[in-house]
């Protein structure tokens, strides 16, 4: 049996865990990654036998120089342990072109480049990512996995329901309803078209009304978007993690509204498939080429004047598309990719 480690014991660790194969042991490692050679070399020595491989997640830094040194000295020291215990160095790397959290340009560069080179393979988590993967980060030791199905039902925050159900446009008949959780990362551009595709809309003589749900920094982006936000009645704003159940989301949603700049997979792309609701996005970084290649929303030009077009389109997708798309990508892809590189 191959065993060994990955970083971080977030659903999606969790997920990949529970779909390996029977002759693989993912061991999902909780707490800070900055503890990851300590929970290794303990690991060791409790066992007496070293793990087959280590892999790698996610390489954001923090505010503090302090605690990004010392998660670079962690990663150090996760690749030394590695290389004198002949263990088997992977990494799935969410973000090909750049990292979500980045405050340390330099140190970023450098464990980046690090890990790269440390690595047996590179995971991205689509195939569609390859040819980009392989020209950014300089090397051909780069394969696919995916994400998979979202089965985990999250509790509704009773507040935010009562909210949306009292809400008299949110209830009024023919409304487009469309959902943006999350906070607005440099990266999630599509927080700042939401007064332009409410204009759209208007435009096409289409009532709307957008969730907007997550937590605002005190940047002056965040402050402008608050402000833009408030004072738009066709916005109902949740300044707070906003937990929504997926059963809700599925009965009361019609679109999700994503864009981003980098070249990753949205999270977002598997719930929406697994509710069978299309996402609206732009030409911007890849989310455009998944959903185009998997038919599973549309994409808006520059101006939203194909907002029209995009609404019957997603009308007409069969609900073939997105059980197709999840029977292809699938949790077991790790596992999987685990033991052919293991072999």
């Amino acid at each position: 049996m191959l065993k060994g480690f990955i970083q971080k014991d977030d659903n999606k660790s969790l997920n990949w865990k529970e779909s390996c194969a029977p002759e693989v042991d993912l061991i999902p490692l909780a707490g800070s990654q900055i503890l990851s050679p300590l929970q290794l070399l303990l690991h060791i020595i409790k066992n007496k036998k070293t793990p087959d491989f280590f892999v790698f997640r996610y390489l954001n830094d923090y505010p503090s120089a302090l605690r990004t040194i010392l998660r670079l000295i962690s990663e150090i020291s996760v690749i030394v342990l590695c290389f004198i215990f002949r263990i088997r160095v992977f990494w799935v790397c969410h973000n090909v072109d750049k990292e979500s959290i980045v405050n340390f340009k330099f140190i970023t560069r450098i464990r980046r480049w690090m890990v790269i080179k440390a690595s047996d393979n590179i995971f991205v988590t689509s195939q569609l990512l390859l040819p980009f993967a392989k020209r950014i980060l300089g090397t051909t030791k780069v394969c696919g996995i995916s994400f998979g199905q979202v089965n985990i039902e999250q509790e509704m925050d009773l507040e935010a329901k009562n909210t949306l159900l009292k809400h008299q446009l949110f209830n009024q008949e023919g409304v487009v309803k469309i959902i943006i959780t999350g906070s607005p990362a440099e990266k999630s551009l599509h927080f700042d078209y939401v007064i332009k595709l409410i204009e759209a809309f208007e435009g096409i003589g289409k009532l709307v009304v957008i969730v907007v749900a997550g937590e605002f920094d005190n940047s002056l982006r965040s402050i402008k978007l608050l402000d833009s936000y408030r004072e738009n009645k066709a916005i109902i704003l949740f300044e707070r993690y906003t937990c929504f159940s997926f059963e809700f989301i599925k009965n009361n949603f019609d679109f999700y509204f994503r864009v981003y700049s980098d070249y990753s997979v949205p999270y977002t792309v598997y719930e929406s498939s697994s509710l069978r609701i299309p996402v609206l996005t732009m030409n911007k970084g890849f989310l455009p080429t998944l959903i185009n290649q998997y038919n599973l929303g549309y994409v808006l030009n520059k101006e939203f004047t194909n907002l029209a077009c995009a609404i019957e389109c997603c009308k007409a997708i069969d609900e073939k598309q997105y059980q197709s798309f999840l029977y292809d990508h699938h949790w077991g892809t790790l596992g999987n990719q685990l033991i052919r590189n293991c072999k």
